[in-house]
């Protein structure tokens, strides 16, 4: 019994961490907020089998939209002198 304890307690194949919308849906039961809680399960649960974790699934979409280039204060003062009048 005691080595089990090393493994992520699951509902069926579903992560613990991922039914955490359900909890939310369990305070205020409504079709849309059970939809949405499926939704985001499911969401949550295809991350977990790409193993990834959801600041990190942040952190992609982040890079994604902002894209490889950071600028910096010098470099913002030199793109207005080039652009000036």
């Amino acid at each position: 019994m005691w080595r089990n304890t090393g493994l992520v307690p699951k509902l069926f194949f579903i992560d613990y961490t991922a039914l955490a919308p359900m909890m939310l849906w369990g305070l205020r039961m409504s079709e849309r907020n059970f939809t949405i809680a499926i939704i985001f399960v499911c969401f949550l649960t295809f991350l977990k089998i790409w193993h990834i974790t959801p600041m990190g699934f942040l952190r992609m979409v982040r890079c994604k939209l902002i894209g490889q280039f950071r600028t910096t204060k010098t470099d913002y003062i030199t793109i207005r002198r080039r652009t000036r009048w």
